[in-house]
């Protein structure tokens, strides 16, 4: 047998010999075994032994893979019933336009109880306001406040209606007119609160690149709620509300 069977290294390292030859020589035609092990790199479990990088690739795997099983459950949840499903404006085909956007969910029922038929919270984008001119009255004694707006404005496309903003006012009078002050008729304007949307439809279509002016006289009331166009008061130092 050897005299010194094991070599000591740097660390915890040991490296074994095992000789075949009982003279204590070691021929040619015999195998010299090593073993080599190193603690402070290696991980020993059970049998088998597994390297820091080998385990830092499998954690680093296993990570990605949750992350990956994460982000696809977020994309397949079911969306909300109050989805909105969008039928764009074709420039080349009026009936498009003329369709308004599906809705899946109930019918939007407008002030008068008929069906809007503009189910999209926002408003067309084959619609171009130009310019505004408003004009309001409003009385502080009774806080009635009537007033009139007219907007000029153009479309995209074809389209036989278009839909606008309106929020709590009565509505007294809806008209349009083209540039050359030829009057279009509107056969009906319909109000939906919750949307804040007023649709109007007209007798023919608008044709694209021209000027249209929408006029509309409303009435309404002045608010306390200090919300948009609202009344205030204070008692002033001689008792007077004012």
């Amino acid at each position: 047998m050897l005299d010194n069977p094991y070599r000591r290294l740097k660390g915890n390292s040991v490296i074994t010999y095992d000789a075949m030859d009982t003279d204590d020589k070691i021929s040619e035609n015999n195998e010299q075994h090593a073993h080599y092990s190193a603690p402070s790199s290696l991980g020993n479990i059970g049998n088998t032994l597994y390297s820091k990088k080998g385990v830092l690739s499998f954690i680093f795997i296993i990570k990605a893979t949750l992350l990956f099983i994460i982000t696809l459950a977020s994309f397949a949840t079911p969306a909300e019933s109050s989805l909105i499903k969008s039928v764009l404006p074709d420039n080349h085909n009026v009936a498009a336009v003329s369709r308004v956007e599906e809705f899946i969910g109930e019918e939007l029922k407008s002030k008068t109880g008929e069906i809007f038929p503009w189910k999209d919270m926002r408003l067309p984008s084959f619609i171009i306001p130009m310019h505004y001119d408003l004009f309001i009255f409003p009385n502080l004694k009774t806080s009635e406040n009537i007033g009139n707006v007219n907007i000029t404005f153009k479309v995209t496309t074809e389209t036989n209606f278009i839909v606008l903003h309106s929020k709590d006012l009565n509505l007294t009078s809806v008209s349009v007119t083209e540039s050359n002050e030829k009057e279009v008729p509107v056969i009906q304007y319909l109000e939906y609160p919750k949307h804040e949307q007023l649709y109007i439809k007209i007798n023919g279509n608008f044709m694209p690149d021209l000027e249209y002016k929408l006029s509309i006289d409303f009435e309404t009331y002045l608010k306390v709620s200090r919300k948009g166009f609202y009344l205030s008061s204070y008692v002033a130092a001689d008792g007077q509300k004012r």
